[in-house]
C-alpha cells in the first residue's frame, strides 16, 4: 500500500522562513532542521545563519534565536526515514477514476 503525503502534511517539514523542505543532506546549502528558539520552532540551517546576521528573531514566533545551532534530532530522523521510501516513477502510477463504481458492480447495488 502506498501513501501520498499531501502539501498540508509537508508544512511541518519545511522551513517557515524560506518554505523549502528540510533535508538531511543537500548539495545546495544546509537544509538540516535546527531548533530556532526556546519555543522549539524549527528553521533550516541556512536561514538560521542568515537570521543571526539580521534581526536574530525566529521567523515563526518572533522570539530570540538560540545562540548555538542545535539540530532538531527527532525531525531530522523523521526526514531520514522518508529517504528510505522508494520513489515511484510517474509513468508507473495509475489512477482508478471511479473505484466506488467498480465496488458497486461487484455487489450489484
Amino acid at each position: 500500500m502506498w501513501f501520498v503525503v499531501t502539501a498540508g502534511k509537508m508544512k511541518d517539514k519545511s522551513c517557515p522562513s524560506c518554505c523549502k523542505l528540510f533535508l538531511a543532506k543537500s548539495e545546495r546549502g544546509d537544509r538540516r532542521p535546527l531548533v530556532a528558539c526556546g519555543n522549539g520552532d524549527a528553521i533550516c540551517a541556512d536561514c538560521y545563519t542568515e537570521r543571526r546576521g539580521q534581526d536574530g528573531k525566529c521567523p515563526a514566533c518572533g522570539d530570540e534565536l538560540l545562540r548555538e545551532q542545535t539540530v532538531n534530532k527527532p525531525l531530522l530522523e523523521l526526514i531520514e526515514s522518508y529517504a528510505s521510501v522508494p520513489e515511484i516513477p510517474a509513468e508507473e502510477l495509475t489512477v482508478d477514476k471511479n473505484p466506488i463504481a467498480k465496488e458497486r458492480m461487484k455487489y450489484k447495488i
